[in-house]
């Protein structure tokens, strides 16, 4: 049985995949010289688990999204206290997944440090009941979609150089956020931000393009929506139920937008 501190202190490059599976005992992970990763890494329901560190691992050779692709996962690891990665630049899936945190416990909360990605394919984060923030700050590019989803917990989000995502930018039930950040983001095929009961504000100010639809729903303290760039939704525009916030302030984003669908702004404060 392995416990403890797994490190493999020799290891710079591997051909294929790494990954821990249900080393319930084990506390931390190094992999002090691993640089180039032709496969996946993920750590799986480890229940012990505080830290995981990638210090120079800078490439991840495969960036298609399909049946191989590059992937970082963490799943099932409630006391994870660390996830690094601070060289690498491009991945094809970041998807982390902690579970639901012990609220007895003491431990810190997760703390995922990636400050020079740039490009993935997809992003998922779910259950981040013991992450408070995620701040990626070069994420530029994403080619399929970012969903956010159930991520009790989470506080912050911020993605400040994030300009563009190929597919849907989702968030769903963050309850507990009040704090996102997307000052960049120009162009997206759909948006869907629905119950997110503690977000204040949704300020987009460099969105031009929405190519198929723009869906925000059920933010009760929801009183600042800022589109000014937006000048084209190319399908359905839908604000709605979102009581605190004036339905002029989206009636003029629906002009200034000209939707090409169904325009819905039911339940907003005015209405």
């Amino acid at each position: 049985v392995v416990s403890g501190d797994v490190s493999l202190p020799s290891l710079r490059r591997a051909h294929g995949d790494i990954y821990f599976l249900g080393q319930r005992s084990v506390t931390s992970i190094t992999l002090p010289l691993l640089r180039v990763l032709d496969g996946e890494f993920g750590a799986l329901y480890m229940d012990e688990l505080v830290s995981i560190s990638l210090p120079v691992l800078s490439e991840i050779t495969s960036l298609q999204y399909g049946p191989n692709f590059g992937e970082l996962s963490i799943e099932g690891t409630p006391k994870l206290e660390l996830f690094s990665a601070p060289q690498l630049t491009k991945i094809g899936w970041v998807s982390i997944d902690p579970g639901e945190h012990d609220p007895a416990s003491t431990g810190e909360p997760l703390v995922v440090d990636l400050p020079l990605l740039q490009e993935v394919h997809a992003l998922d984060v779910w259950s981040a009941a013991n992450m408070r923030s995620l701040i990626l700050p070069s994420l530029s590019k994403v080619y399929s979609r970012v969903y956010v989803r159930f991520p009790d917990g989470l506080e912050l989000l911020s993605l400040p150089a994030l300009e563009s995502v190929d597919e849907e930018f989702n968030i769903y039930r963050a309850s507990t956020l009040t704090v996102l950040q997307l000052s960049s983001l120009e162009t997206v095929v759909k948006i869907e931000l629905d119950d997110n009961d503690a977000l204040t504000a949704i300020d987009m100010p460099a969105l031009t393009t929405v190519q198929q639809g723009l869906t925000i729903m059920g933010h009760d303290a929801l009183t600042s929506l800022t589109m000014d760039a937006l000048t084209s939704v190319n399908n359905i525009f839908n604000v709605s139920e979102n009581p605190a916030l004036d339905v002029c302030l989206v009636q003029d984003i629906v002009d200034a937008s000209s939707p090409g669908g169904t325009v819905t702004l039911d339940g907003n404060l005015g209405d």
